[in-house]
């Protein structure tokens, strides 16, 4: 599966990118750690995560 394009890319101090869709939330960036992810995010780290909630069930 493609990655989601982000509209909004930001790095880390660590060189982490950090990649979200725009959502009602609006554009705050999720931390790269976070697992638990809202519907509408994707969240790219150095473990690519494609579908947020099938990957984590699938790692668990």
């Amino acid at each position: 599966m493609a990655p989601i394009v982000s509209e909004t890319p930001e790095s880390d101090l660590d060189g982490r990118v950090r990649r979200h869709r725009g959502t009602e939330i609006g554009s705050a960036p999720l931390p790269y750690h976070q697992t638990c992810l809202p519907i509408g995010y994707y969240v790219e780290t150095k473990e690519t995560i494609t579908d947020a909630p099938a990957a984590t069930l699938a790692r668990s």
